[in-house]
């Protein structure tokens, strides 16, 4: 299993964990055993919940993706309610759902004697105060500028951070995430990581995420990069039982703007 044909199937799953489980992460195991995949994000607030249930097939395979729709879906919180998503076809499972900061949830899959199960508590919303630009003096290059987000973070706790932009309505693939290791209870000015030009319509989402989330993407990104100091791999699971894939409870503050 080599570091180029993983990145080019986990692009799938960057642009699904930045959105909802709308596209398949087709993972590169050779010809080892078929693994199921199962990928999940709760948001705060109502919702129509979602969930994918698939395996894993050969890198090399003409087969078409195998969807699992005989599953049987379980949503739980910690006050003790619990929820039954129904089936939808091409492995995905439904159900009407609000999400409440500060719970921790539980998703449950069985099928045909398997058992899968995965944990994930939603942070408290932190909320965006602004966005703010400055202007960057390159050579040859007029307009460029660079974005800053600012929030206050929470103090006295671990914060973990996941932030995606939209410029100009296309999504960016780029993985931003951190932590507040270095500036736990302070002011934030985040730099994005992309340069803009003034005029672009930006829309900026700063998502709180549990520590089970982060070490995804912290494993992700290497695989992304083709950092060749890496070992192949997949990233981290939250899923016990042996399931490839995510589940992640969210909150999520958001702005829009113009660069200006």
């Amino acid at each position: 299993m080599t570091i180029k044909s993983i990145k080019s199937l986990l692009i799938a799953a960057l642009a699904l964990a930045c959105a909802s489980c709308e596209k398949v992460i087709d993972v590169d195991l050779n010809s080892a055993a078929p693994r199921t995949v199962i990928e999940a994000n709760l948001k705060e607030g109502d919702q129509q919940f979602q969930v994918l249930v698939y395996q894993t097939k050969d890198y090399f395979s003409d087969a078409p993706a195998l969807y699992f729709d005989d599953a049987t879906v379980t949503l739980s919180d910690d006050s003790g309610e619990s929820t039954l998503l129904a089936s939808a076809g091409a492995g995905r499972y439904i159900a009407p759902v609000t999400g409440v900061a500060g719970k921790t949830y539980t998703l449950s899959v069985t099928r045909t004697g398997e058992s899968f199960t995965a944990t994930s508590t939603m942070p408290a919303t932190t909320v965006l105060s602004k966005l703010s630009s400055k202007e960057l003096d390159l050579p040859g290059e007029e307009n460029h500028r660079e974005v800053y987000l600012h929030f206050d973070d929470k103090p006295g706790e671990h914060n973990y951070y996941r932030v995606l932009v939209t410029a100009n309505d296309t999504l960016e693939l780029d993985l931003q995430y951190f932590d507040d290791k270095y500036f736990d209870g302070n002011a934030v000015k985040w730099s994005l990581i992309e340069l803009y030009d003034s005029g672009d319509q930006l829309s900026v989402e700063l998502r709180s995420i549990d520590e089970a989330a982060y070490k995804f993407y912290n494993t992700l990104a290497p695989i992304l990069s083709g950092n060749e100091d890496t070992a192949p791999g997949n990233p981290y699971s939250n899923w016990q039982g042996g399931a490839l894939g995510y589940f992640i409870a969210y909150s999520a503050s958001a702005l829009d703007g113009v660069v200006e």
